[in-house]
């Protein structure tokens, strides 16, 4: 395993290989924006760690490998700070490209084609991006001619209908994508680095890495405490905040009001006692199918839910990089039940010395 940092002006051109750092982290975290903090010593030129500069982390996982671009990530904080032994030291903390989505809101009215569409979610995704901050925006708010793109349609998520002016972009596709989840199809979604100098909005069906799952994946894997490679899981079933009946409200007043529900009625027929009912307010719908994907909407958020949490060994047979990556489909066995779990999160620490630490993350979140 080892490194190379490199700092690049916002235009992505390399100023200084980063070969003195006192130690340094990254994430990567699926649907999320990554960030890093890489520390410097005193000696450092604290005046090149300007806003929006960039940090491309390359990585090896083992000496007969080449460095592949980890990630990339935009400055947006630094400080400097001298300590009680009166040694000075920089920290410089960035963000990955996820960021990029949450600098626009929809910039568009109520009922306009670009704040209200009928589409696949992947690639409502996608026209949501193009228009807010791609080809497709004013010139103002166009990253084109950054080097920033948008893969192309490939309408493989569930089709449906949503409205959504002035929401900010990042958080609307979290929301589609919980969405799309509820409509049985799994779409994630990512800003991610093609080359040092590009950037293009991308989405996956399923997930965004391999799928390892047991036994019919690719290269199948399994984590558990037998094989040493799980730590400190945790399983859990809670019920307290559940909804499963949900009245959405749309446009209209008194008993004019458009109404839709959404139910579950698994769920309700668990006891005698489990209809829970609950109100979205969607007054900003303009139409009863997007009333209806709002109730949906809170009929995912409301359910039960059974979570698993586990930290995921990096160790000589559970090598990140080789066995497993960011964003796989992995196969996760404890307690006697087996759960399929995505990688979501990836923590990487690096010491003073260049020992690395690898704290992989399964976060499973289903019906319980």
């Amino acid at each position: 395993m080892s490194y190379e940092l490199w700092l690049t002006n916002d235009e992505g051109n390399r100023l200084d290989l980063l070969d003195e750092t006192i130690r340094f982290t990254w994430s990567k975290i699926l649907n999320r924006i990554g960030r890093c903090e890489v520390v410097l010593s005193g000696k450092y030129d604290f005046s090149l760690l300007k806003r929006d500069y960039k940090i491309e982390v390359w990585r090896s996982p083992s000496p007969d490998t080449s460095k592949k671009l980890e990630n990339v990530y935009f400055i947006r904080r630094r400080i400097g700070e001298t300590l009680l032994d009166g040694q000075t030291q920089y920290s410089v903390h960035g963000l990955d490209a996820n960021d990029l989505l949450n600098r626009r809101i929809v910039a568009y009215s109520a009922g306009s084609n670009e704040a209200a569409k009928t589409d696949y979610v992947d690639d409502m995704m996608k026209a949501v991006v193009r228009e807010n901050l791609g080809a497709l925006a004013a010139a103002a708010r166009d990253y084109t001619d950054n080097g920033f793109s948008v893969q192309v349609d490939v309408s493989l998520g569930p089709s449906i209908t949503k409205a959504f002016s002035r929401r900010n972009v990042f958080d609307l596709l979290q929301v589609l994508s919980d969405i799309a989840r509820e409509n049985g199809t799994e779409v994630y979604f990512a800003v991610v680095p093609t080359t040092v100098n590009t950037f293009e909005f991308q989405t996956f069906i399923g997930q965004p890495g391999v799928d390892r799952r047991y036994p019919n994946g690719d290269s199948p894997y399994v984590f558990s405490l037998a094989r040493g490679n799980l730590s400190m899981p945790m399983l859990e079933d809670d019920y307290e905040d559940e909804a499963n009946y949900i009245y959405a409200g749309g446009q209209g007043q008194g008993d004019a009001r458009e109404i839709q529900t959404a139910q579950d009625n698994d769920s309700i027929n668990q006891s005698i006692w489990n209809r829970r009912e609950a109100f979205r307010d969607a007054r900003n719908e303009d139409t009863g199918a997007g009333t209806l994907a709002e109730a949906e909407a809170m009929l995912t958020s409301s359910r039960a839910k059974r979570r698993f949490y586990s930290t995921l060994s990096n160790g000589e047979n559970s090598r990140y990089g080789l066995d497993w990556n960011w964003g796989d489909r992995v196969t996760v066995e404890y307690l006697g039940e087996r759960l399929d779990a995505i990688i979501r999160v990836v923590n990487v620490n690096v010491d003073s010395d260049g020992l690395e630490t690898v704290e992989g993350r399964v976060e499973v979140e289903q019906p319980a």
